[in-house]
């Protein structure tokens, strides 16, 4: 995301430092971000794993 609009040299995400910075990677996957996704599961049920 930072590396889209030029805030950023790489596109591996700063967070965790395993995978490319993309929407899906910060919402449902990254690890660094578990408890924020894990609470965005319960708020939306299985409507969280379905970015639009």
């Amino acid at each position: 995301m930072l590396h889209c609009i030029r805030s950023a040299d790489s596109s591996i995400c700063p967070a965790c430092e395993n995978s490319e910075e993309t929407m899906c990677h910060i919402v449902i996957t990254c690890p660094a971000y578990r408890t924020q996704c894990d609470a965005l599961r319960r708020l939306m049920h299985n409507r969280a794993y379905h970015i639009r």
